[in-house]
């Protein structure tokens, strides 16, 4: 007996879906924001506090310009020091942000 057949498409799905078990998420059309946003909205319930801040701003951001702009948005936020505005270092950011 032969296993049944998992097409590429298949293997897609099941590998870029994050199920969040959230009641609200926000979803953004287009090629890849379907994916973004799942990991947004993971990242907002699992993630640190630092890192659900971030990802909750950036969803906020998406539902007003889009969520390339979003992210944009967010790479700048994440090199800019959250209580100082002064811009910060790649290990700076990296020490926050993980």
């Amino acid at each position: 007996m032969s296993s049944p057949k998992t097409t590429t498409s298949d293997k897609n799905i099941k590998t870029n879906n994050i199920s969040t078990n959230t009641t609200e998420q926000k979803d953004f059309s287009g090629k890849n924001d379907k994916f973004i946003t799942n990991i947004l909205n993971y990242t907002t319930q699992h993630g640190d506090e630092l890192n659900a801040k971030m990802a909750q701003k950036t969803l906020k951001n998406a539902e007003k310009v889009g969520i390339d702009e979003a992210m944009k948005q967010m790479a700048k936020d994440c090199f800019t020091h959250p209580t100082e505005g002064s811009q910060m270092s790649y290990s700076d950011m990296r020490s926050r942000y993980g």
